[in-house]
């Protein structure tokens, strides 16, 4: 059995949230959707790795 933190519930309550609201997407909308949030969170990722680094 696992145990959530309050944290981690809040986190897979907003997970559950989403999947229903994108549940009656088809598979292309959901791709058109998600080409842009991985970019923005390569991005993110990409500038917040060179500004921990700076940071060391």
């Amino acid at each position: 059995m696992l145990t959530v933190t309050p944290n981690g519930r809040h986190t897979l309550d907003e997970f559950h949230r989403l999947a229903d609201a994108l549940r009656d997407w088809s598979p292309e909308e959901i791709a058109v959707l998600s080409a842009p949030l991985q970019r923005f969170a390569s991005d993110l990722l990409t500038r917040t790795d060179r500004n921990l680094e700076v940071a060391r």
